[in-house]
């Protein structure tokens, strides 16, 4: 093992739990990023959306590809009732639980800011290495429930209270309007879900089609035979920053926003703002007149979870 810089004693401990037999360079002063160079740990931002975050850890030499992620539905639908950080928090919580079914404890490095670096190592090791853990344990603890948390039983990260959370989040949403609150339901189901989907919201009197494209985020207004020319819509997308593109069978408004992956949670909320715009500037006077279809553009494999938006989802 290469590892020339001076370490100190809890340092050598993490390296020697989580990295033991691993070449590691000596051309950088922090730990952390030494171990994400080699695949060790990653980062998780709390402002990343929930599918680079299922990437990065996935793509973790260490991650133990068979875990069940049937309970990931389940908690998508909490989304809308979790501050967006409190969220990744929950996740990790939840895939740290799950992990430890299969013998694998889910670990995190202090980076000393306000995001996560997480890795993986098998318990029996993490067991076995009982004085090397209490050497690391000023940098590198178990991922727990409740551990990460910031609201919880009390103030030293007490176990997590989902009924605390989603009744401090349903106070919070009483003072939104209807359209802010359906907004923050579309952010839910991009934020949880995979790249790809693909929504059309709609009643007798239009609505829109919108989609998480690889490399962009789209929403065009439907609009019947009655209404495709209508001056008064056009002028208020316009304002908004829509445009019109011609297709075959005539002009169609779009906002397109192009969007590098992975994506940022403050990317999804413009977007949704987008989509309410376009709603609303059809005359449609709540989310409660919409019903919903959908599915996935680029895998049919990996279906969004429409009913999380709180409206009706039909067949198309």
């Amino acid at each position: 093992m290469s590892f020339d810089i001076d370490r100190s004693a809890a340092e050598r401990a993490v390296i020697q739990l989580l990295a033991p037999d691993v070449e590691l360079p000596n051309d950088t002063d922090s730990l952390t990023d030494l171990l994400w160079v080699k695949d060790i740990v990653t980062y998780v931002l709390l402002d990343d959306c929930h599918g680079a975050i299922l990437d990065h850890i996935r793509a973790l030499p260490s991650y133990p590809s068979d875990m069940d992620w049937s309970w990931y539905r389940d908690y998508i639908s909490e989304l809308p009732f979790l501050d967006h950080g409190e969220g990744i928090d929950r996740l990790l919580e939840l895939i740290a639980e799950h992990c430890r079914q299969l013998g694998v404890l889910m670990v995190s490095l202090d980076t000393r800011a306000d995001n996560h670096a997480v890795g993986f190592v098998e318990a029996k090791h993490w067991q076995r290495n009982a004085d090397v853990v209490t050497q690391a344990h000023p940098l590198l603890s178990i991922i727990r429930e409740g551990s990460l948390s910031r609201l919880g039983g009390d103030t030293q990260h007490g176990p997590h209270q989902l009924a605390e959370l989603r009744r401090q989040a349903e106070q919070r949403r009483q003072d939104m309007t209807e359209w802010e609150r359906f907004a923050e339901n579309i952010v839910a189901l991009l934020d949880g879900g995979p790249v790809g989907t693909m929504a059309v919201l709609d009643c007798s009197r239009g609505g829109v089609q919108f989609s998480d494209e690889p490399d962009a985020l789209s929403v065009e207004s439907l609009r019947d035979d009655a209404t495709r020319d209508d001056t008064e819509i056009n002028q208020v997308l316009a304002e908004q920053g829509w445009a019109p593109f011609e297709e075959s069978w005539g002009p169609v408004w779009e906002y397109r926003m192009p969007a590098r992956y992975p994506r940022y949670i403050g990317t999804y909320r413009q977007f949704a703002d987008q989509v309410v715009i376009g709603l609303r500037a059809s005359k449609i006077n709540s989310p409660t007149e919409l019903t919903v279809y959908g599915y996935n553009i680029v895998s049919q494999a990996d279906e969004p979870d429409l009913s999380v938006l709180g409206i009706p989802v039909t067949d198309g």
